[in-house]
């Protein structure tokens, strides 16, 4: 982080950070809740005037609305990869799993086996569901040499 304001304590300068695609306000009844997804004023980043006319975040440099809640220090010793993944693309997945309410002997039906359903599958599994896992892309459910569908373990 090359700059914060004076409202931000949980970053600092110099402090690698993620953050979430959307930012939330932290006091209305969703956040209040955990659900910052739902946050009555959230606003996501690159998606245009109707998400709340936040820039993209692939450039070098961003400007982080309401930062202490949106972004998180990185540890040292976390790469850059490593952080990435677990900010976002395992987020994704696990997050979906946990909203869903799925437990231990239920079925979860996962469309699409690209990294953020492969991270749902074994988030599902970690609950303790049985899994069917669905993609039109076929090298994402060839289990082995096998040369058909046929159920992955």
């Amino acid at each position: 982080m090359l700059e914060a304001g004076e409202a931000v304590t949980r970053v600092a300068v110099g402090d690698r950070v993620a953050g979430c695609f959307q930012t939330a306000c932290g006091m209305c009844f969703h956040c209040m809740r955990g659900e910052y997804q739902r946050c009555v004023e959230s606003r996501s980043f690159g998606l245009g005037a109707t998400m709340g006319s936040l820039q993209g975040t692939q450039a070098e440099f961003a400007l982080v609305p309401r930062a202490n809640l949106v972004l998180q220090r990185v540890p040292d010793a976390v790469s850059d990869d490593v952080a990435l993944f677990a900010g976002d693309v395992m987020g994704t997945g696990y997050h979906g799993v946990v909203a869903s309410g799925l437990g231990a002997g239920e079925v979860a039906a996962v469309l699409g086996l690209g990294p953020v359903g492969l991270c749902a599958v074994q988030a599902a599994r970690l609950a303790g569901a049985r899994v069917i896992a669905i993609d039109s892309v076929e090298q994402r459910w060839r289990c082995g040499v096998h040369s058909a569908p046929r159920r992955c373990t």
